[in-house]
């Protein structure tokens, strides 16, 4: 993991990423007596798979060798990425058919979910929004800056 970081703090003077609530996503789903939780099952394999994956654990690994290298990281708001076209900026749902398979229903622009996905944390890291440039204006780069060193 470190050495992943380093390299990525190397290459990169600034690293964009969503600010997920890590906290929030491997809650537990057990609920209560009188109110059982649902997709129990489910839930705890997916927080199995995010304590296997760390992704905290990375984003610190990260933020540590970009304040080493005087670099920053830009935490962009996780809001409506997969669902937003970064063609024309069109957002719904239905947008994503599949968990994998992303399919603007205005444009038709077509592409893998976690490129789009990843398209919308760069233009939101450095916009503050997924819409298109062209309605932008000068609005100023937005996201929460955890480090910057210069």
């Amino acid at each position: 993991m470190k050495r992943t970081a380093h390299t990525i703090a190397q290459k990169y003077g600034w690293v964009a990423m969503e600010n997920l609530k890590l906290k929030n996503m491997t809650k537990s789903a057990k609920g209560t007596v009188e109110d059982p939780g649902r997709n129990v099952k489910q839930k705890s394999g997916l927080n199995r798979s995010l304590a296997r994956v760390a992704p905290y654990g990375m984003r610190m690994a990260i933020l540590w060798a970009l304040f080493k290298a005087g670099g920053r990281l830009i935490l962009a708001d996780p809001k409506y990425t997969s669902q937003t076209c970064p063609k024309c900026g069109y957002t719904s749902s239905s947008n994503r058919p599949t968990q994998a398979h992303f399919g603007c229903q205005l444009c038709g622009y077509t592409e893998n979910a976690d490129v789009v996905g990843a398209l919308n944390v760069l233009k939101k890291s450095r916009t503050g929004s997924v819409r298109p440039s062209s309605e932008l204006g000068n609005k100023s780069a937005a996201g929460t800056v955890l480090f910057f060193a210069s």
